[in-house]
């Protein structure tokens, strides 16, 4: 009767393996034995065929053209929560184009994931969107393709199925998914929690005429905690003793200031601020890391916020300035929260995401409120290279830090603002400018951004 038969060199392999005829040649076992190993490298292979595909579903890298940014800021403008100042239903419509806009702006700012691209396309009430992602950058063109198509059913657009390649997802396993997020959402920090809350704001989800709708149920004061909680996770653990530090030392520095005027310029501030960031900055990585600090530190001085709003404090540590010192640039207040709030939000989220949202607000003031500015502008683009100079490289940082320690005129870092063409009406602007995306607005941009690149800070 045959029998298996074991060795100590290979009794580690499963019992399986060895369940052949006694007199089976030794090359039969040894291709039975290759196979069996291989098998996991052989389905990943078949599995790799069938999601990877040498060319992307959505052509590009999702990068977004100046017209496409202009026309992302007019849509996030146009639907600012700031307008919604009291409870109440909302309803939000976007069309493909739109949230193809919205996602490529996210991919672009995601690590890992701004070579991706997205698309999606709404016709009645069915919508399909495709995400194209390299696996390895430019070295091997592969692509991660994934389609997914969305319905109207009983009353919700709801997801019907999801492909990766040729590789359709099973149903159960896309449930799976969803269950798992949901846990992680309610498991997650403060401020992903609170994200959560804002998505169950969202009552309802519908596809109809060729776009998205989705009807809002809005409480304001959601927006005020997920607000509180975004500044503080734009400020990593590591530098939150460093934050403090800069803190402190703006509130001597006001102390004193504050004894010969109500106001003062940054440029009394910063030279004094970046001899600190000198005499902390003992790495290359700490050198970004000081100027980053000083920059989140200052935007809470100016915007009269208090420290914890961007970190915890102990309870004896003072939380704002008590002397009432309000800083400016060209005796203007305003041009300095411009300036420093631009800076911030470079050195935090990035100088794409800062430059936009400085653009919203300037869009917004056009239809509501003070007006277009480029005077404000001005102080936005300014804040935005100051913080790409102070955080982009270590040569940069140090050296930003050495001019700025001897700085002594605002011209330092800022360029005189023009004032012909500020407080204009969203239909003055269309008068002098057309639009955003005209000849006349994007030479004007230029100048503003030539007279920054020649500033006493930036040239070698």
């Amino acid at each position: 009767m045959p029998t298996a038969r074991t060795n100590s060199a290979t009794n580690w392999l499963p019992g399986w393996l060895f369940i052949y005829n006694a007199d089976m040649p030794i090359y039969r076992i040894r291709l039975f034995l290759l196979l069996a190993l291989s098998l996991p490298l052989i389905l990943a292979v078949m599995l790799a065929a069938l999601t990877l595909r040498p060319t992307p579903l959505v052509p590009g890298d999702g990068t977004l053209q100046a017209a496409d940014i202009r026309q992302l800021e007019q849509l996030i403008a146009d639907n600012s929560p700031s307008r919604l100042s009291s409870s109440g239903q909302r309803e939000l419509s976007l069309t493909g184009d739109e949230l193809s806009l919205l996602g490529n702006f996210a991919l672009n700012n995601l690590d890992l994931l701004q070579d991706s691209a997205v698309a999606f396309t709404i016709d009645g009430d069915q919508a399909y969107g495709q995400l194209s992602m390299p696996i390895f950058g430019n070295v091997i063109p592969l692509y991660a393709n994934l389609s997914a198509h969305f319905a109207q059913r009983e009353g919700e657009a709801r997801l019907v199925s999801v492909r990766a390649g040729y590789l359709p997802i099973p149903a159960p396993v896309i449930r799976i998914a969803e269950q798992l997020a949901g846990k992680r959402l309610g498991n997650a920090d403060a401020a992903t929690q609170e994200m959560a809350t804002l998505r169950h704001q969202v009552r309802t989800i519908t596809l109809a005429n060729d776009q998205l709708h989705l009807q809002l149920h809005w409480e304001p004061e959601t927006l005020t905690r997920i607000r509180d909680q975004a500044r503080q996770v734009l400020v990593p653990p590591e530098d939150r003793d460093r934050v403090l530090a800069y803190h402190l030392r703006t509130l001597e520095l006001s102390a004193q200031l504050s004894a010969h005027g109500r106001s003062a310029s940054l440029v009394q501030l910063l030279p004094q601020l970046f001899k600190l960031a000198i005499q902390r900055s003992d790495s290359d990585a700490d050198t970004i890391a000081e100027n980053r600090a000083l920059l989140l530190s200052l935007s809470l001085f100016v915007n009269r916020l208090p420290i914890d709003e961007l970190i915890a404090v102990s309870a004896d540590t003072p939380l704002q300035d008590t002397s009432g010192l309000q800083t400016t640039l060209f005796r203007r207040s305003d041009l300095s929260q411009h300036f420093i709030t631009s800076a911030a939000l470079a050195v935090s989220a990035g100088a794409e995401i800062a430059q936009v949202l400085s653009n919203i607000k300037e869009v917004y003031d056009s239809q509501r409120r003070s007006g277009f500015s480029f005077s404000d502008m001005t102080a936005n683009l300014a804040g935005v290279a100051f913080a790409e100079a102070a955080t982009s490289n270590p040569e940069s940082a140090r050296r930003l830090q050495r001019r700025m320690a001897s700085a002594g005129a605002e011209t330092d870092f800022m360029p005189s603002p023009a004032t012909d063409a500020d407080a204009l009406s969203e239909s003055a602007f269309a008068d002098i400018f057309e639009d955003r995306n005209s000849d006349v607005y994007n030479d004007r941009l230029a100048q503003i951004s030539d007279q920054i690149a020649v500033l006493p800070i930036y040239l070698d």
